[in-house]
């Protein structure tokens, strides 16, 4: 006001911070210091820790082992599994964005004698619709562990998909049913990926580089009017696209 300047309409406090329960003090020695957790669990690692943990309404708690096992659950673990898994070439030979067949997954639930999706199937897609409105929500409202907590959900109910259709198994029994199944299996798995990855770029941009790269996203593919689910648009660029040749591992297992 001193300066003439209107003043804000409203103040966004973070929480304070306390260490294995107890207040940060100098000369108690528990101070966290953030050069040596760069170092310990990379940028990304540290960055979405501490957007993952820390509240508005109350004080974030750091701790070094629940901050491993986190970043191991959720970036190492389910995220780097999902891509291990869809990118394998056992199951990816041409290393491609595979096509999505609507004869065997019709876009709305037809009862077609063909179809061999399940109503969970539906309802992830269904989920992976709306999560681009709900991050966006919770990033507008300062909650980013909700939009992370939204996107990991997704990513979990990626990989029961993976696991209830088993392509390891349709590997084995290559007819052209089987094949255009597996495809369809793997490209919803990748564009879950592609839009989880979209979403956390405020986040782990480091990291979502990596692994949209790794999908064969363009740099001009990764804004927010690119969070449709691939199936819903008419020649889509990314079907049978070559993928990226970056190393599978976005992210190693930290140990404390």
């Amino acid at each position: 006001m001193a300066a003439g300047m209107e003043p804000p309409a409203s103040i966004v406090c973070h929480s304070h911070w306390t260490r294995d329960g107890s207040k940060m003090s100098k000369s108690i020695g528990n101070v966290v210091d953030p050069n040596e957790c760069v170092k310990k669990l990379t940028c990304d690692g540290f960055r979405f820790c501490l957007l993952r943990e820390d509240l508005l309404h109350s004080d974030g708690d750091y701790k070094e082992e629940k901050i491993a096992a986190i970043l191991n659950a959720e970036l190492a673990d389910t995220f780097g599994n999902l891509l291990s898994r869809v990118t394998a070439r056992s199951l990816n030979p041409d290393q491609t964005f595979p096509e999505f067949h609507t004869d065997l997954f019709p876009i709305h639930p037809d009862g077609s004698c063909r179809s061999r999706a399940t109503k969970e199937d539906y309802e992830l897609l269904e989920k992976l619709e709306h999560l681009p409105e709900l991050v966006d929500k919770y990033y507008q409202d300062f909650k980013p562990y909700k939009s992370i907590e939204a996107i990991m959900s997704c990513l979990r109910l990626t990989n029961a998909f993976i696991q209830q259709h088993e392509p390891w198994t349709l590997v084995k029994n290559p007819t052209d049913e089987n094949r255009a199944w597996l495809d369809t299996v793997i490209h919803v798995a990748m564009d879950s990926l592609r839009i989880c990855s979209l979403l956390l770029q405020p986040i782990i941009p480091i990291f979502c580089d990596r692994l949209l790269t790794r999908l064969g996203v363009l740099q001009t593919e990764r804004t927010n009017k690119h969070l449709k689910m691939l199936r819903t648009q008419l020649g889509n660029q990314h079907s049978l696209r070559k993928l990226g040749t970056k190393d599978n591992v976005m992210f190693k297992k930290i140990k404390i």
